[in-house]
Order: structure tokens, then C-alpha cells, then sequence
């Protein structure tokens, strides 16, 4: 399967002798995301190993922006926005210095690992700063149109990254992406929960229930383009997301649309396994495609 974070590591190499001022940082999770030896090697002293050190890490990284920089630091999700908030907080946000956050294995990927790889409350955490972008794509090509822009505009950015992509369309020209027409629901999705919906627009066909999919890459700010698309007129408006319901991508929807009512589908706050199968602890939340297909089936025939 396509793993996004060693795609972003070859797009990263790409830009390495056109962009002098990129650097890389690793919180010695480097063989976990691709950033390979070759790559490190490619870098020299622009690639700077800072060991299971987030903060410090995220510390070295403002630094290196306030000498005119393009830092990318890379850990993984539950990690890097837990552990060096505070320096996000006030290095990176308030100075709003040009910072690339990385994080890799977001949302339930990390289970195998255990709970504390896992990574269900990061857009909240970073969502809640101000001047910060969030990115949040699905697929390559996708995370290349990511990559350019974070290039090109050189603001404070949090890269989120599920540990395996989708296949995605040919190209991407626009911060938002429909991957399937529908006139009846909407569905709004953020990262590896495309495919969830995806799957949920099929079995919702299957139904008589036609979706329209919309995979959203920049979710902080929202683009703009989505105005236009919420305000379409169909009988329900739903985000899906690897995430907590709260503070997450649907509460970023929600906020942005007062006068639009969202149905957030996502992970809840006690989502803690007995067991590490994804598919299973979807089944027992109520994520897994069929029950949410159900639910939704019975919205448009209740109203």
C-alpha cells in the first residue's frame, strides 16, 4: 500500500537543491516514515537528528526560521502535537514563523503500537492556534499539491499524515477535491477517511441514497470553493473523519457554517480498544460502513 510519508520524503528531495534554505528535523523516527539514509545523506547538515526530543526539536526548528529557514520537522502525530505544544504555541504560532510540521501516522494508525501512538486529538490541538494551516490529504497526488503550496507561501503549516494513502485523482488544482457526484447527501471527508466515505456513497447507492464526496486537503482555513458546495441545498451535510468528533475536522466545518447544520461522524472520546483491529473498533463505534450507511439511510427518511 502507498505510504504517504515516504512519498512526502521523495517529494521533499526533489525540492532539495532548488529550495537551499529546506531542512529537515527527526525525532529518530526517520526508518518509520522514509526519510532514508540516501535522503539524509542528500541533505548533509541541512537534515538535524534530534533524537525522542519533540520539543527541543520544535525549539531548534523556530530558530532555524528566524534565520530566514524552511524547517520540516518529522515525528510521529500523537508525539509531535502533544509533547512540543508549548513551543508551537509560542515559536511557531505567535512568532508566525514558516515551520512545517509533520505528522506522520496520525488517527488510529498507530494502534498497533499501542494507545499512546495514537493519534485522535491533533487537530484539535493545533486547529486551536491561530496561523496555522492545516493540511490534510489522502492521496500522492494530493500530498504533492500540499507540498508546493507549503513551499511556495512559507507559512506555519501541520502537515497530518495517515500512514497509508488512497489512490487519487490524476491532478489537484484547488484545496479541495470531489471524488464522487451525488445530489441527495453530502459528505465532507479529510485524509484516510475518504475511503470510508467512498465506501459509504457506494453502499449508500446501494440504498437508493445518492452522495456526493468531497475530500477536503487544506482543512485550517477551510477553501474557500467549499462555501458554494455547503450551501448546494441537499437533505443532510455529514464530515467523516480519523479523528475525535471534538475538535476535529467537523468541528472546523461546523464553525466555519453557523447557519448550516453538520452531522459529525468520528471517533469518540472513550474510543479505547480491547483488542487492535481497526475494523473492529469502527464496528463497535459505529464507523464501520454499513452501520453509518443505515444511519444516514434513515436522516433523509425521517425528515
Amino acid at each position: 500500500m502507498l505510504k504517504l510519508a515516504e512519498c512526502l520524503a521523495k517529494h521533499l528531495d526533489d525540492y532539495r537543491s532548488r529550495d537551499p534554505d529546506l531542512w529537515l528535523l527527526d525525532a529518530d523516527l526517520g526508518d518509520s516514515y522514509g526519510l532514508t539514509e540516501d535522503l539524509v545523506r542528500g541533505f548533509g547538515p541541512r537534515f538535524v537528528q534530534a533524537g525522542i526530543a519533540e520539543q527541543s526539536m520544535v525549539s531548534v526548528a523556530v530558530g532555524l526560521a528566524g534565520l530566514g529557514k524552511h524547517p520540516w520537522v518529522f515525528s510521529f502525530a500523537a508525539f509531535l502535537c502533544s509533547r512540543a505544544h508549548d513551543q508551537i504555541r509560542c515559536g511557531m504560532s505567535q512568532m508566525r514563523l514558516p515551520v512545517t510540521l509533520v505528522g506522520a501516522n496520525a488517527g488510529i494508525d498507530g494502534l498497533k503500537n499501542g494507545n499512546t501512538h495514537v493519534s485522535l486529538i491533533d487537530l484539535s490541538l493545533i486547529s486551536c492556534l491561530p496561523d496555522v494551516d492545516i493540511w490534510s490529504p489522502a492521496s500522492e497526488v494530493e500530498l504533492r499539491y500540499a507540498v508546493d503550496t507549503i513551499i511556495r507561501d512559507r507559512r506555519p503549516a501541520y502537515l497530518r499524515l495517515s500512514k497509508f494513502g488512497i489512490e487519487g485523482s490524476s491532478s489537484v488544482d484547488n484545496e479541495l477535491l470531489e471524488l464522487r457526484d451525488g445530489t441527495d447527501v453530502l459528505i465532507l471527508s479529510s485524509g484516510i477517511a475518504s475511503s470510508w466515505a467512498l465506501d459509504l456513497a457506494a453502499s449508500l447507492q446501494n440504498r437508493a441514497v445518492s452522495a456526493r464526496v468531497i475530500q477536503v486537503i487544506r482543512v485550517k482555513p477551510l477553501p474557500e470553493s467549499l462555501q458554494q458546495i455547503i450551501h448546494t441545498g441537499y437533505s443532510a451535510i455529514y464530515t467523516i473523519e480519523d479523528h475525535s468528533k471534538s475538535g476535529g475536522f467537523g468541528d472546523l466545518v461546523a464553525h466555519a457554517y453557523p447557519d448550516v447544520y453538520i452531522r459529525r461522524l468520528g471517533w469518540p472520546q472513550t474510543w479505547f480498544p480491547a483488542e487492535l483491529h481497526t475494523a473492529n473498533l469502527r464496528g463497535r463505534h459505529g464507523l464501520e460502513t454499513e452501520g453509518l450507511a443505515y444511519r444516514i439511510f434513515h436522516d433523509v427518511h425521517s425528515q
